[in-house]
């Protein structure tokens, strides 16, 4: 199959060099995010390629990204490299809907998140840290990546399910499919879900038990309709401007999506958090002093969250660095003009928050954790930082994130000081979240906590 070339003023645009079967399929899964970083470097703004037989284009300038995303967003649909192996387990849920339902929809749910739960949310986090921080014995090392999956899927049972009965269970069901399927996804070649493989029998498995959970759990909720037990009665309660409302299946695939959205990103936000502030003592102090001014002796809240200024900053600096979604793919559905160049029907876009925001042409040392740099941001960032996506399909989440991130500094910081176990070299690994690569070994240490206060 040939591919399909692009002009602008009669110029060629760049090609992304590859091999003659696979193209530069074979760069970007070895080493993905070095993929995008060479591609910037090398190609410019726009440069076209192939992953196999499929066209892909990379682009590499914020200017391009906003006015495909954000003008051009008609256009495009979300892309099959995603669509295709999530569609068993999220079905229509708004990552990967079709742009008549996701239109439909996305209001139905945003307005669940944003005005059913945030209150519910942030005595849940609270409630799991607090919990977390009394079990965890005073310098004894613990993987932190893996216990802020379990801390966030505390929070996940509590705000998502509230009084649902068997909460805990219903949503560790959910995780499980999640897990199964999302590591599914790594392997290469993939293997068609019809093939009776142990991994896809496990995954099938989980997935109708899943479902039959989440139906009894629904039916639940739609029988004591109440907005203040969770994120699922909000949804089941929540209607549109038209009288709209979600169906039940509508239902099961954003809590799923929500899952599938949250626990791995927020885990791998808060790891990030805490490794970055162990290995920087100034900014770990600055967040230190300003918790004990804002929070003093009382439980952490929204109205004290607001007033977290410095830890808002740091929060920034570290979806920066480390954006837990760190690639978006888009399938262009018609022929799209972008800086004059035209990208053809069929093609894969792809742009990586984590090349854009570590890129020396918009931040000044790029690869320094610096949150002071966010007490004046420069105008080119609105366009070359984007950790929550871009447009009508970018993620609404980000008042959680940084509420999350805020509230697990609050208390934790009560109760210790974390230190990073040494001949530790962290890498990042670009899975479906940019999660840390191997273990993250830290250890509580009570008596600092006490002396950074003083």
């Amino acid at each position: 199959m040939k591919d399909r070339a692009a002009h602008r003023s009669g110029n060629a645009v760049p090609r992304i060099k590859g091999h003659w079967l696979t193209g530069s399929l074979s760069a970007y899964l070895k080493a993905p995010l070095d993929f995008y970083t060479e591609c910037s470097k090398k190609y410019g703004d726009l440069a076209f390629g192939r992953f196999l037989h499929f066209p892909v284009c990379v682009l590499s300038d914020p200017r391009y990204v906003e006015e495909l995303f954000v003008q051009r967003a008609q256009n495009l649909e979300q892309s099959r490299f995603l669509s295709a192996p999530l569609k068993p387990l999220l079905r229509e849920g708004l990552l990967i809907a079709d742009a008549v339902s996701h239109a439909r929809q996305r209001p139905l749910v945003e307005k669940a998140v944003r005005e059913g739960i945030a209150a519910v949310w942030a005595e849940e986090v609270v409630s799991a840290a607090e919990r977390f921080a009394a079990s965890w014995t005073n310098g004894k090392p613990r993987d932190f990546y893996i216990e802020m999956l379990r801390v966030i899927s505390e929070v996940l049972a509590g705000a998502v399910f509230g009084t649902v009965p068997h909460a805990a269970e219903t949503s560790a069901l959910v995780n499980r499919a999640v897990d199964l399927v999302t590591d599914r996804m790594q392997q290469f070649p993939p293997i068609p879900d019809f093939v009776p493989t142990h991994v896809n029998r496990e995954a099938l498995k989980a997935l109708r038990e899943m479902d039959r959970t989440l139906s009894v759990a629904i039916h639940e909720a739609r029988a004591r309709a109440t907005t203040k037990s969770g994120l699922l009665s909000a949804l089941v309660v929540a209607r549109g401007d038209d009288g709209t409302s979600l169906s039940e299946r509508e239902i099961r695939d954003q809590l799923v999506m929500i899952h599938l959205a949250v626990r791995q990103n927020l885990a791998a936000a808060l790891t990030w958090t805490f490794l970055l502030l162990c290995q920087s003592e100034a900014s770990y102090s600055k967040v230190s002093h300003e918790l004990e001014s804002v929070v003093a002796a009382g439980r952490p809240g929204l109205a004290e969250a607001e007033r977290l200024i410095y830890c808002d900053l740091v929060v920034k600096e570290i979806l920066r660095l480390y954006p837990s979604v760190w690639q978006v793919l888009r399938h262009v559905v018609r022929d799209t003009q972008v800086g004059g160049h035209t990208i053809p029907a069929g093609t894969q876009v792809l742009i990586s928050q984590w090349a854009f925001q570590r890129d020396t042409r918009f931040f000044d040392d790029p690869e320094e954790f610096i949150p002071e740099r966010w007490e004046h941001p420069r105008e080119e960032w609105k366009l070359a930082y984007f950790p929550f996506g871009m447009g009508p399909r970018g993620c609404f989440g980000e008042r959680l994130t940084f509420l999350t991130v805020k509230m697990v500094l609050a208390v934790f910081t009560r109760n210790f000081r974390l230190q990073l176990l040494p001949n530790q070299n962290v890498k990042p690994l670009p899975l479906f979240a940019l999660r840390p690569g191997g273990h993250v070994l830290m250890e509580a240490r009570r008596g600092l906590a006490d002396s950074v206060r003083e």
